[in-house]
């Protein structure tokens, strides 16, 4: 969960009931979820960001493949969009 920094973070197996519940709210800047898997060794295979796109900080492209799910605009200068 992230607006301008990762409010919190949540892990779930392959068995486990998904519950998702809001945390943080203000503006949106996408560097801080990259610096925060870095920061804590998370390395993940892929990630998926729900966003609507408007947001002028996505960071450095990281290693792995990322899929922005926008109900907004359809640009990012780095990853594959997909609307939802």
């Amino acid at each position: 969960y992230f607006d301008s920094e990762v409010s919190h973070y949540d892990h779930y197996g392959r068995d486990d009931e998904v519950n998702i519940q809001p945390h943080g709210g203000g503006g949106t800047a996408f560097s801080p979820i990259f610096k925060y898997l870095e920061e804590n060794n998370i390395n993940p295979v892929a990630c998926v960001v729900l966003t609507d796109l408007y947001c002028n900080d996505f960071g450095d492209m990281p290693d792995y493949p990322v899929l922005w799910v926008t109900n907004g605009t359809d640009k990012a200068p780095w990853g594959e969009v997909v609307k939802m």
